[in-house]
């Protein structure tokens, strides 16, 4: 499955009211950390099953960055029938960071 671009008028129908896990990818178009986390999000997203992905841009959004607590790009989190949980990952070094935070999250929803 592709990681999905999101804007303002498709957060919340894609999010919000998505009855499953998704993960959103914030990110800004400048940050260099954000471009070399890009592929593992990629990644993760086309071998990861019963997840949706999504990206979205936190400078043009900010609104919605700022409502889930976006203070450094990139931030992933992790969000179960439209509800973000806490504990979301910033600025993860290596694919395997995000496919270790993820795992503890989706162990957690089974529960």
């Amino acid at each position: 499955m592709a990681v999905i671009e999101l804007d303002n008028s498709t957060f919340a129908k894609k999010v919000l009211e998505h009855r499953g896990n998704a993960v959103v990818y914030f990110y800004a178009e400048w940050c260099s950390d954000c471009k070399r986390a890009s592929p593992f999000m990629d990644a993760i997203a086309a071998k990861e099953k019963g997840v949706h992905f999504f990206k979205l841009d936190a400078q043009k959004f900010q609104g919605i960055a700022d409502k889930f607590g976006v203070e450094y790009y990139p931030t992933i989190v992790f969000f179960r029938s439209g509800k973000a949980l806490g504990g979301h990952i910033s600025e993860p070094q290596a694919q395997r960071d995000i496919e270790e935070w993820l795992a503890v999250r989706l162990s957690a929803s089974q529960e």
